[in-house]
């Protein structure tokens, strides 16, 4: 793909939007937009002033630029590569294993914040890279949040991110599956739980995007048979943790909308369920009892 001709810049993104559509690379044209467009330090190809597509490339340029789209050519995530990306509000540092932040999640979150007092205990269970953390104290500073996940890769990750947009959390490596993991909070101590868990059935798994199966923490992804072994535990914990009327708040499968819908506990209620902007099953919002 190298040579001594140097092309135009447009031309050089068209060339390899046909390159990654010809290897199957999953959303080709975005692939190549948001792979030159952060070399140059914009966010995404349309942000490119005109002036730069029709300025032809000096030799380091695209030999540099080349190094990044053949990673994206062997299936190595975009966020991965571009080692950072946008989550509402901040930017947050991505680094693989971790979870890859996703759209919906900005959803979960966007759900979640009428909910949270300025002065509220909250918690971020399954953190992840730290991106709801992150997205919930930039709006609600005031908060006492706390940050938890059983990977050292996560923990570091989110501490960083932390760091990296100006906030103050509490970060904890804890593992939700344990029996006594909800000893770790005093009774009745949590006004808010926000989570986005492994939710994906174990089957499942194989058909995931294999950029996916290759380089996200499966961790992160496999929930278990029906997908419910890392929800169901939080649910169950959140009857020990969260005060009276506190709020959960969960991203879970749509293959999981018959289990809440059908959702019994003497101590949590289902408040609401909510759809995705694919008009899918995705979130859940329950509440702790009063008595």
């Amino acid at each position: 793909m190298s040579g001594r001709f140097c092309p135009l810049l447009k031309a050089f993104y068209r060339r390899w939007i046909l390159y990654f559509q010809n290897a199957k690379i999953s959303e080709p044209r975005a692939s190549a937009g948001i792979l030159i467009a952060d070399y140059f330090g914009y966010e995404t190809y349309a942000c490119i002033p005109r002036r730069l597509k029709f300025r032809r490339l000096n030799r380091l340029t695209r030999k540099n630029l080349e190094h990044s789209l053949a990673m994206r050519l062997q299936g190595k995530p975009v966020q991965y590569i571009v080692g950072k990306w946008s989550f509402m509000d901040v930017k947050v540092l991505v680094e693989p294993p971790v979870f890859i932040p996703r759209p919906e999640t900005e959803e979960l979150v966007n759900i979640a914040l009428p909910f949270i007092g300025d002065f509220d205990k909250c918690l971020d269970l399954c953190c992840g890279s730290g991106c709801i953390s992150c997205a919930i104290l930039s709006r609600k500073p005031s908060c006492f949040l706390s940050a938890v996940d059983i990977s050292d890769a996560a923990i570091s990750l989110t501490k960083r991110n932390l760091v990296l947009n100006k906030l103050m959390g509490n970060v904890l490596q804890l593992d939700i599956m344990q029996p006594t993991f909800k000893f770790n909070f005093p009774l009745n101590s949590v006004n808010i739980v926000v989570s986005n868990p492994p939710y994906i059935p174990s089957d499942i798994i194989p058909t995931l995007q294999s950029d996916v199966q290759a380089f996200e923490s499966h961790l992160a992804l496999d929930g278990g048979f029906s997908g419910l072994d890392v929800i169901s535990k939080i649910i169950e914990d959140c009857a020990h943790i969260l005060a009276p009327g506190g709020n959960l708040f969960l991203e879970v499968d749509s293959t999981h909308q018959d289990f809440f819908t059908t959702f019994s506990s003497n101590s949590m209620s289902l408040i609401q369920s909510y759809l995705d902007f694919n008009n899918k099953f995705r979130f859940v919002h329950l509440q702790k009892n009063i008595s």
